[in-house]
C-alpha cells in the first residue's frame, strides 16, 4: 500500500495545499478530473470544518491538520486527522434537501457533500486526535469538471437596458472570495437594476460556501423585489445543487438567451 502526508497549519489560507495534496493523488491513480474534483471538494470541506469548529484558539496557526492518501489496487483513501478536542461530523444529523430555505440549518451542507460524492466515510478518536477516513473507489468516470485553478478571479459585468445586469464570475469560488459576487449584485441593486444573470461557465470550483452565497443572492432578491437566473452551469455544480435541493429553487437557464427570455416574462 503506497501512503504519503502532509501536514499543514490550521488555518484557512492552508486548506488549498491539502486539497491540491488529495487532488494530484487522485490524478496520480488516472482519475478523471470529476473524480479529482470530488476529492478536493472532500478535503476542502473537511479541513474548512477543523479550522471553523475545531480549533477555538486564538492561535491557529500552531494547531495542525495532517492529511494522508493510501494507494490500493483501484481504491483511495484520505484520512484527515486534527488535534483539537473530540468532535464526530458524522454524529450531526443530515441536512434535508427537501427542506424549504425558509427552514434549513445553515450548517451541515460540507459533510452532507462528503458522504454524497464519496463511497466511505469514517471518523475515530485515535492518539488525541480526530481521523475522519474517507475512501473512493477511482472508476474513471468521463470528464466533466474543469482542472482546478485555486487562483481568484475578478468577476465581468455588462449591463443592458434599463435593468438588466449580466454578471460572470470565474475560477475558484468559495465563502471568502464569492463575497466579491455578492457585493457585485448589491451594488447594482443599489443603482436600480432588478434583473441579474449570474454566467457560471467560468467557475472552476464552489464549495459549500459558495452554495451558501447563492442562497443569501436568492433571499436578497426576494427581499429587494429583484430577479436572478443561473445561466450556463457546469455540470460539476449542478451536481451539487440537485445534491442539495438547489435545483428546485433557483431559475436556471442553458443559455444566456435563455436566461434573457425567462427574465422578459
Amino acid at each position: 500500500m503506497e501512503q504519503e502526508c502532509l501536514r499543514i497549519a490550521c488555518i484557512f489560507d492552508e486548506i488549498a495545499r491539502a486539497c491540491e495534496f488529495a487532488q494530484n493523488a487522485a490524478l496520480g491513480m488516472g482519475s478523471s478530473d470529476l473524480e479529482a474534483y470530488h476529492c478536493y471538494l472532500a478535503v476542502d470541506e473537511a479541513c474548512t470544518n477543523v479550522v471553523e469548529h475545531g480549533r477555538r484558539e486564538e492561535s491557529s496557526a500552531e494547531a495542525c491538520i495532517e492529511v494522508c492518501f493510501q494507494r490500493e489496487g483501484e481504491r483511495l483513501t484520505l484520512i484527515i486527522s486534527d488535534d483539537s478536542g473530540p468532535f464526530d461530523p458524522l454524529a450531526q444529523p443530515d441536512p434535508d434537501p427537501a427542506v424549504g430555505l425558509a427552514g434549513r440549518e445553515s450548517g451541515g451542507w460540507g459533510i452532507y457533500f462528503i458522504k454524497r460524492l464519496m463511497d466511505d466515510v469514517r471518523y475515530v478518536r485515535k492518539d488525541g486526535r480526530n481521523h475522519l477516513i474517507l475512501s473512493k473507489r477511482i472508476r474513471q468516470i468521463p470528464d466533466s469538471a474543469p482542472s482546478i485553478d485555486a487562483m481568484r478571479h475578478p468577476i465581468a459585468v455588462v449591463t443592458s437596458g434599463a435593468k438588466l445586469v449580466k454578471i460572470a464570475p470565474s475560477g475558484h469560488y468559495d465563502a471568502r472570495c464569492a463575497n466579491l459576487l455578492s457585493d457585485e449584485v448589491a451594488r447594482w441593486t443599489d443603482a436600480g437594476r432588478s434583473q441579474f444573470i449570474i454566467d457560471m461557465s467560468g467557475v472552476s470550483y464552489i464549495s459549500s460556501g459558495g452554495l451558501k452565497l447563492l442562497v443569501n443572492l436568492w433571499q436578497r432578491a426576494r427581499e429587494r423585489r429583484t430577479r436572478i437566473v443561473l445561466a450556463m452551469i457546469p455540470v460539476y455544480i449542478r451536481e451539487l445543487m440537485e445534491v442539495s435541493g438547489l435545483d428546485l429553487i433557483f431559475n436556471t437557464a442553458e443559455t444566456i438567451e435563455q436566461a434573457e427570455a425567462i427574465l422578459s416574462k
